[in-house]
């Protein structure tokens, strides 16, 4: 929990940072990307692949990864091959992704979390709802990760859970993880409202593709890569109860910095909440089991809306989101986390 804590002080860090000098330049990139000047967009992305320092600090890589990644991606978007970097880029990224211990392509937490969400901004294109999604992200993954911290400070992963009481304290961080996540969770439908299909799936779709480095196919920024699939594993153990979802969220899973991975596979390896509510003291069963049922109405909406926005006439040429999933995956994820909920239920 600590780590987690202190990773999350350095979230506005790296938002800061341009290492590379490219702040301008992502002023350009969106009109670049239209007009197609793929030609620009390389030339900037060698000189900044041979300007990388591995001696700068971790902050100021993930910063240089997040501005890479993104120019990478344009790069194969316009060259439509999912392996568009030279054997020397390749290495360069996976050392890169070393260093960082994160995999060597950009993600949703440098799409939103580590995006400057001002005038420098970065973003593919000169579309409103391209800004309404990597802002989105951000607050999504902000809120959760606070509704995390406030969750974990009073029902911490260990092997038994062991509480005679929760004091005054404890009882305000109930409450604050579950403001944290309902405002997060609402964010998120928000902006799916907000965002247009068309306009997503045409426009912006396109540029969160595979891409293979090393010989390895990496998946781009997607929905898998917000912190709700931790508070699943927390409360569900859907990895555990669901084929379909293991696959989804080990992959998800690589994505996320250490501090989170390190909560998810803890949380993996014991028995979800729900299924050891008889270990909590009342008033904490009936909190746990109104906290999974929030995220079960989540689901609920958000399927709603994805279905409204996944027609022929919105999707385009993609059947699946950035991660390879159709919408068969929703409806499987929502089925289960109604399951357990049913069986455990006590109110």
């Amino acid at each position: 929990m600590l780590k987690l804590l202190s990773y999350t002080e350095n979230y506005s860090k790296i938002a800061t940072l341009d290492p590379l000098g490219l702040d301008s330049f992502f002023q350009q990139l969106p009109d670049l990307n239209t007009s197609g000047r793929v030609d620009d967009i390389i030339q900037v992305f060698d000189e900044s692949m041979n300007s990388l320092d591995f001696s700068w600090s971790t902050n100021s890589l993930i910063a240089c990864q997040r501005d890479l990644g993104m120019l990478m991606s344009s790069i194969r978007f316009h060259s439509q091959e999912t392996s568009c970097l030279s054997k020397e880029h390749q290495t360069i990224f996976i050392k890169l992704g070393e260093t960082t211990d994160l995999p060597p392509r950009e993600s949703s937490f440098h799409y939103g979390l580590w995006n400057p969400q001002n005038h420098r901004i970065r973003t593919f294109t000169s579309w409103d709802d391209e800004v309404e999604l990597s802002r989105s992200v951000f607050l999504a993954t902000t809120l959760l990760t606070q509704s995390l911290f406030y969750f974990l400070s009073v029902f911490p992963p260990m092997d038994k859970v062991v509480f005679d009481g929760v004091d005054s304290h404890g009882n305000l961080n109930i409450n604050h993880a579950y403001s944290c996540l309902e405002k997060g969770l609402k964010k998120s439908l928000t902006s799916m409202a907000n965002i247009r299909p068309q306009v997503f799936s045409q426009e912006l779709r396109p540029f969160f593709d595979p891409i293979e480095i090393g010989g390895e196919l990496y998946i781009g920024p997607g929905g898998g890569q917000i912190p709700l699939m931790i508070f699943d594993e927390l409360l569900f153990g859907l990895s555990s109860f669901s084929s379909h979802y293991e696959k989804f969220v080990l992959e998800g899973i690589k994505f996320f910095p250490k501090p989170y991975r390190e909560v998810f596979y803890s949380a993996r390896n014991q028995k979800a909440l729900l299924y050891r509510l008889d270990e909590l003291p009342m008033e904490q069963q009936k909190y746990i089991e109104e906290l999974a049922g929030q995220i079960i109405r989540f689901r609920q909406h958000h399927i709603h809306l994805a279905q409204k926005s996944f027609t022929p006439a919105n999707i385009g040429k993609y059947t699946t989101g950035s991660a390879g999933y159709t919408m068969d995956v929703l409806h499987r994820i929502l089925e289960a986390t109604k399951q357990i909920l049913k069986e455990v239920k006590h109110y």
